[in-house]
């Protein structure tokens, strides 16, 4: 069964005579809405979105979810499309393996796993030199700027390096009832990291890390990591160098550029 007749089975059932045809297999689904139980948008032609929130689900709808697409039985489902429905299937058997996943498991809330999740299926693809633009489109649409941000630390290795070690450190210290703020503030204020964006200017970007700067001089917050993938990026990150090469509050230790990224370590002095 192709990945369009799976949606067009699920639509079938859950709303009878819908009128969406099958032309081009142009479907997305995901089983992460949290909004309305389905729901679904038509982009743009036959593109459309399907949203199904499985908690707001019966027994017989998620018995009939189940025998069209079996692999929610395992750990739930990702964001779908016709172009990754076969690299799916492999990736849900090949997660259980995945360290991070395995300890984040229960931790963090449901939504910011699946997001995780969906994080590290998308920097597999990009490991293997695949296009991931589709993905990341996928992902914000999902999972928003919270997504985002999850899916930029995970890639830069902050999951391994900074989140998991606080954890522990907050744990050993009978303290991890307080990590789920602390967490939520460093996804979404990314107090010591700043992702380029290649929808924002060089000009935009130099206002958001001197912005940036100056917040965390208030705070006495003295560093500052810059991140960026693809020439595009590489490039505004080199322009901001050059604008804060006279400066004597700020100072660059490290700057790594390898295998199309690049990572600037800022000192504020």
């Amino acid at each position: 069964m192709t990945f369009g007749s799976i949606c067009k089975n699920i639509l079938d059932f859950f709303l009878p005579s819908n009128g969406i045809t099958l032309e081009n297999n142009t479907f997305d689904l995901s089983f992460f809405s949290g909004n309305k139980f389905l729901e679904v948008k038509q982009e743009v032609n036959n593109h459309y979105n399907i949203h199904i929130d499985l908690d707001k689900a019966t027994p017989e709808q998620i018995k009939k979810i189940t025998e069209f697409y079996p692999q929610i039985r395992d750990e739930d489902a990702l964001i779908l499309q016709e172009n990754n429905y076969t690299d799916l299937k492999k990736y849900l058997e090949e997660l259980k393996n995945v360290p991070i996943l395995k300890y984040f498991k229960g931790k963090i809330n449901d939504q910011d796993y699946n997001a995780l999740r969906t994080s590290v299926f998308i920097q597999n693809k990009f490991n293997l030199g695949d296009d991931v633009s589709l993905y990341l489109e996928q992902l914000y649409r999902e999972f928003g700027v919270r997504g985002r941000n999850i899916c930029n630390l995970y890639g830069e290795g902050y999951f391994e390096s900074f989140i998991q070690p606080f954890y522990v450190l907050l744990e050993a210290d009978s303290r991890k009832d307080e990590f789920l703020k602390q967490f939520d503030q460093f996804v979404m204020e990314q107090p010591i990291t700043y992702f380029v964006s290649q929808h924002r200017t060089k000009e935009q970007i130099s206002q958001d890390l001197f912005g940036k700067i100056e917040k965390n001089k208030k705070y006495g917050i003295k560093k500052l990591n810059i991140h960026g993938i693809g020439e595009s990026n590489i490039k505004k990150i080199k322009s901001f160098i050059k604008e804060i090469e006279t400066r004597t509050d700020l100072k660059i230790p490290s700057s790594i550029e390898k295998d199309g990224r690049i990572s600037l370590c800022l000192e504020i002095i």
